[in-house]
């Protein structure tokens, strides 16, 4: 198997271990884990029991509050993301999540971090 020491993220803005479409997500994790690459997940809840063992789950707190919840989950994903963390080559992520992280790779740019 090809190894990498890329790192994809995805944001998975709801609690993935309640969600009907939790096996693409973590078959797919599972898929790029063998493939050599580093998969970090966040997501707001626990992490779901069939998760794979090599994936990083970061869990975010979602106040269960409408739109403020929503609003903080994203901010978080944004702290994490322009943290000090791991290098990010790629970040998935759903189409609400866009006015979020589009600016980030702005930013992270004008700092000169890859993102």
């Amino acid at each position: 198997m090809p190894s990498t020491n890329s790192t994809v993220v995805w944001i998975y803005s709801g609690i993935l271990a309640g969600a009907l479409d939790k096996a693409t997500w973590l078959q797919t994790a599972t898929e790029l884990g063998e493939y050599g690459w580093n998969t970090v997940l966040i997501s707001a809840g626990p992490r779901p029991a069939e998760g794979a063992p090599a994936m990083r789950f970061v869990q975010l707190e979602w106040p269960n509050v409408y739109v403020i919840g929503y609003l903080f989950f994203h901010f978080a994903a944004a702290w994490y993301l322009l943290s000090d963390g791991p290098r990010i080559d790629v970040v998935l992520f759903h189409t609400p999540a866009a006015p979020f992280v589009f600016p980030l790779s702005l930013l992270r740019r004008a700092f000169g971090r890859r993102f």
